[in-house]
């Protein structure tokens, strides 16, 4: 410790404070120090500031380290998340051990070598589901043989792409950039590091994960070092870990999820003496998948909430509440998710319906085509003209009470299905031609009678509905895909008499043309019934 102490007279190529060069945490250590793009709890603070934004829950962690001889250092971080930003506040604090010294006249004196301390304040956002960003504000003291006392302050920048199915993550952070410490007569800047990194989660299982880092650092005045690291959960329980530093050493780590929290544990082999370290993470909130994907949510990460709605199996309790929030965080959103159809990135306009509606009197006050044949995908122009007579949509003295089942996907996801038909009961409502039950309604009322809605097209499914809603009139369909045309078929059935009384069909050449499609269908049901 004494060559700490007096490196502040050795000039260039030195930087204070090394203890800054440090991994904190038994994690990030046990991973060979290749965290900074997956930096996602309370030891990111001192590696990647952007990655405040992706932690859920409020997070206290702790680490204590003893090194060489009898020097150890602490750290203490909490994580605060508020809606659409994060909070980060923690403390580090070094202690370089004692040494003796020895004056002339025979006395000695036990001083510290040398003390310092960094208080971190940290601000996490995103300005996009896949981009995070943050920054650190620090404060920085140190104390040397109890003589020389300085500060100074200097920040952290960071940056993360990671896409919402959390796969794979890119990031680089630029640590304890400005300031220096100034010691009596001699100045010494701080260990400026530029770090970048990638990690992939080879395996990511509900109960069984396997994750792979590569980091580059640069320190100033130092060589460029590499680090590779890997972390296996089994169970969500147990994490093995084994890191390397290249031209360093082999690191290994264990980690336990216990005590609402996670035990972290690290071995680091040294020459001069093998360090062991230990943190522990205290997690406050849930943990599960639901209140996870609720939580991204409330940030406004609709498809990364949908991403971890979407891994809760069928059979589990949550299973059915999931596919509502999905369904709804679609339909509220519009974005694309599932593979097989890339579903709506969202309505033309929000005056699609009034725009077809008017476009359809205006142009068809007098033709001869059935309100049951097809209109062109895309386009608002009828399939067939002919003779000319009256054809003009105008609200009946009696509406039909109607309910719009769930459809059915074929080859399509049943939440993408959903959302078809969410936006059919939609535009039923707007001609005003019917009585349409409320979705939510719905739901409740046949949750409340143990009735669960399958997807089903057939006429007995839909008495089956009409006659708990107390109906005359159950809308089922069906959204399916083929060599790459989405086909919507719809069928209205009469309750009294189990009959299916109208059907109709389109064919769909990309996911846009299925908002105009349903509204073109809306309009020719409403025609159906409307006062002739």
């Amino acid at each position: 410790m004494i060559n700490q102490a007096t490196t502040i007279y050795a000039g260039a190529g030195t930087t204070a404070v090394p203890f800054l060069k440090e991994d904190v945490g038994a994690r990030v250590s046990g991973m060979g120090s290749a965290f900074t793009a997956v930096a996602d709890d309370a030891n990111l603070i001192f590696i990647n500031p952007a990655g405040l934004d992706y932690i859920t829950n409020c997070e206290i962690a702790t680490m204590y380290n003893k090194s060489i001889i009898d020097t150890y250092y602490g750290f203490l971080g909490a994580v605060l998340p508020i809606e659409s930003f994060t909070l980060g506040l923690s403390y580090l604090k070094y202690d370089g051990g004692d040494i003796e010294i020895n004056y002339l006249d025979g006395t000695s004196k036990k001083v510290k070598a040398e003390s310092d301390s960094v208080i971190t304040f940290g601000f996490g956002s995103n300005f996009s589901e896949e981009f995070f960003s943050g920054f650190n504000a620090k404060i920085i003291s140190s104390e040397l043989g109890e003589k020389y006392s300085v500060s100074t302050v200097a920040g952290d920048l960071g940056l993360i792409f990671r896409p919402a199915n959390d796969r794979i993550s890119v990031g680089v952070s630029f640590l304890n950039l400005g300031g220096e410490l100034k010691y009596s007569k001699a100045s010494e800047s701080l260990p400026m590091t530029i770090r970048s990194g990638i990690a992939y989660k080879v395996i990511d299982l509900k109960r069984h994960s396997l994750l792979l880092a590569f980091d580059t650092i640069k320190i100033k005045n130092e060589d460029m070092k590499f680090a590779i690291g890997s972390e296996y959960w089994f169970e969500k329980l147990l994490a093995l870990r084994l890191g390397y530093k290249v031209s360093d050493s082999i690191t290994f780590g264990l980690g336990l999820n216990a005590f609402k929290g996670q035990i972290d544990y690290s071995y680091v082999p040294m020459l001069e003496e093998t360090t062991h370290k230990i943190s522990f993470t205290m997690k406050f909130g849930s943990s599960e998948l639901f209140d996870v994907a609720e939580k991204y949510y409330d940030k406004g990460m609709c498809n990364r909430a949908i991403n971890y709605w979407s891994k809760i199996e069928k059979g589990e309790p949550e299973y059915a509440q999931a596919e509502k929030r999905i369904n709804e965080a679609k339909g509220k959103y519009g974005k694309e998710q599932e593979e097989a159809g890339k579903l709506i990135k969202g309505r033309e306009s929000a005056t699609l319906f009034a725009d077809l509606l008017q476009e359809w009197n205006r142009e068809h006050p007098k033709t001869g085509v059935s309100p049951s044949q097809p209109l062109e995908t895309g386009s608002i122009q009828p399939a067939l003209q002919s003779e000319p007579t009256q054809y003009q949509i105008k609200p009946p003295k009696e509406k039909t009470n109607l309910a719009v089942a769930g459809f059915e996907g074929k080859n399509m996801t049943s939440a993408d299905a959903a959302i078809v038909s969410d936006f059919l009961r939609t535009d039923l409502v707007k001609t005003e031609v019917f009585n349409v039950v409320d979705r939510g309604n719905m739901e409740k009322i046949l949750a409340e009678a143990a009735f669960q809605q399958s997807g089903c097209t057939t006429s007995e499914y839909a008495v089956q509905i009409g006659k708990i809603l107390n109906v005359q009139k159950v809308v089922t369909g069906s959204l399916s895909k083929l060599v790459g045309i989405y086909y919507i078929n719809i069928n209205i059935t009469d309750v009294e008499t189990g009959k299916i009384i109208y059907a109709d069909k389109a064919e769909c050449p990309s996911p846009r043309d299925l908002s105009i499609a349903i509204t073109n269908m809306a309009i020719k049901m409403a025609y159906q019934f409307s006062e002739k």
